[in-house]
C-alpha cells in the first residue's frame, strides 16, 4: 500500500479568476527518469473542454511527499478515451517506486481492490472493494476493457489508482 500512496499524486488545477473556479483530480505516477515524472491521469481532470480553466497545459501537483510541482500535459487520448499523460521535472518522492499496468494474470470478478485518490482535496485516501464485473465496451471508437467495482470513490479520485492486493495497477478510477 505504501509503494501506492508514494506513486500517487494530486491533480489541481484553477481557471486563473480570483474567485475563479478550482477543481482536483488524482493521478499516478507511472515512470521516474532523469527527464522528470510521467503521471497517468483521466482525460477529464485535464482537458479543457471538461473544465473551466484558461491555461490549457499547466497544472499543480502535489507529491506523497507535500511537495508541489508544475505538471504540463503531454499526451490525451485522440479517440475520446478516458486517458491522459503529464510530465513534471525533477526527481520523484523519497521511496517513490512508480506502479506500471498490471499485466497478466487479467483481472477476475470478485478480486479485492482498492483505490487511492483525493477526494474533495482529502489527499491520499485508502478505500477498498471488489471488482463487480469487468466488460469491453466501444467508447468513441476504441473498444477498451472497463472494470466496475464496488470501490467507495467520490469527486477527485477521478484518475486515481484501483490496485489489486499486491499494489499493482488494475486501472483508473
Amino acid at each position: 500500500i505504501r509503494s501506492c500512496l508514494r506513486a500517487s499524486v494530486a491533480v489541481q488545477g484553477s481557471d486563473g479568476r480570483l474567485l475563479g473556479s478550482r477543481w482536483a483530480g488524482s493521478g499516478v505516477i507511472v515512470r521516474a527518469d532523469a527527464d522528470g515524472l510521467v503521471i497517468l491521469t483521466n482525460r477529464h481532470v485535464v482537458d479543457p473542454k471538461d473544465t473551466d480553466r484558461k491555461d490549457a497545459n499547466r497544472f499543480e501537483l502535489m507529491l506523497a511527499d507535500g511537495s508541489k510541482r508544475e505538471a504540463t500535459v503531454r499526451w490525451m487520448d485522440p479517440d475520446g478515451v478516458d486517458l491522459a499523460l503529464l510530465v513534471c521535472p525533477g526527481p520523484g518522492p523519497e521511496g517513490l517506486r512508480p506502479i506500471g499496468p498490471r499485466g497478466e494474470p487479467d483481472a477476475v470478478m470478485g478480486e479485492r481492490v482498492f483505490a487511492v485518490g483525493n477526494p474533495e482535496g482529502l489527499h491520499w485516501t485508502y478505500t477498498e472493494g471488489v471488482i463487480s464485473a469487468i466488460r469491453d465496451m466501444k467508447l468513441f471508437g476504441p473498444e477498451v476493457e472497463v472494470v466496475q467495482t464496488q470501490t467507495p470513490i467520490n469527486h477527485g479520485n477521478s484518475g486515481g489508482g484501483l490496485f489489486d492486493v499486491e499494489g499493482r495497477l488494475v486501472g483508473l478510477n
